[in-house]
């Protein structure tokens, strides 16, 4: 039974599952946006483009470009700064995806060594297989992707609609749309906060804008301030998935697989410490 739980879980993890499968779609993306960049540096005039889904970076790319298809917004106003910020998030999640399966690697390992000592030592001191312990191994990798994708949904899901918004406003600015049209298409009145950095990012912006709507005060360069700024957070938000998850993979170690080792070697030794004392 242990070797087919084993079999399985190589399995599934390898094969059938893979949090990072959208990383692939990332890289292609970032290849296209270079491609795109070189046609529009030669002269060529932005066309229709198929671009990969990748986060919320493809869905702006797509949109920013159509606006320099439709409105005359220049590429080169956005297109490398952004293929930038797609490149160290890329970064970035090469390095979640290490931490990932650095510490599915070491559940692994601690799974084998453990069974393997507990069905050594059964052929010298007969023993009966400790069940909570397997559970407590089961649940530690379970209890890892729970944790990862949890994370992954607090912290930086929450930042799409905003980098969505602000780029929506700042282009449409740009190309000197309606003020409702800007409003409109951006939703970034829309936008309700939860984190207290977005809350703090959006507060920067939401009263000037009511300026800017009724009055008509020049705002694009606050926009641009408060969009480096959200990048900024990000990246801090970024980092602090990768402690956070380092974090819960010591304790899923500490916790789960070497108190089930200590259970294995506890009941493989208590029958002959038992003998001893007789």
């Amino acid at each position: 039974m242990i070797f087919f739980f084993l079999w399985g879980l190589c399995y599934f993890a390898i094969f059938k599952f893979s949090p990072f499968s959208s990383l692939k779609k990332g890289q292609l993306l970032f290849l296209k946006i270079f491609d795109i960049e070189e046609e529009l540096y030669c002269g060529q005039i932005p066309g229709i483009y198929a671009l990969e889904e990748y986060k919320f970076f493809g869905t702006i790319f797509h949109e920013l470009l159509e606006y320099s298809r439709v409105f005359g917004l220049p590429p080169n106003s956005f297109i490398p700064r952004l293929r930038v910020y797609l490149g160290r998030d890329l970064r970035f999640e090469k390095e979640v995806e290490k931490i990932f399966w650095e510490g599915m690697a070491q559940f692994l390992l601690i799974f084998i060594i453990s069974w393997a000592f507990k069905f050594y030592a059964a052929t010298i001191i007969p023993s009966s297989t400790n069940y909570w312990a397997l559970i407590l191994q089961i649940s530690g990798p379970i209890s890892f992707v729970l944790a990862f994708f949890f994370l992954r949904k607090q912290i930086l899901l929450p930042f799409s609609p905003y980098f969505g918004a602000y780029y929506k406003l700042w282009a449409l600015l740009k190309v000197g749309c309606s003020t409702g049209e800007i409003l409109g298409k951006s939703k970034v009145l829309e936008l309700r906060p939860k984190a207290s950095a977005l809350k703090q990012i959006h507060r920067k912006i939401k009263r000037p804008l009511k300026s800017w709507e009724q009055q008509g005060t020049p705002i694009a360069p606050l926009i641009e301030l408060v969009m480096e700024e959200l990048w900024e957070v990000y990246d801090q938000e970024f980092q602090r998935f990768h402690k956070m998850l380092k974090i819960i993979s010591f304790l899923i170690l500490a916790f789960f697989y070497l108190g089930a080792y200590f259970m294995l070697v506890w009941g493989s030794l208590a029958p002959f410490l038992i003998d001893l004392e007789g």
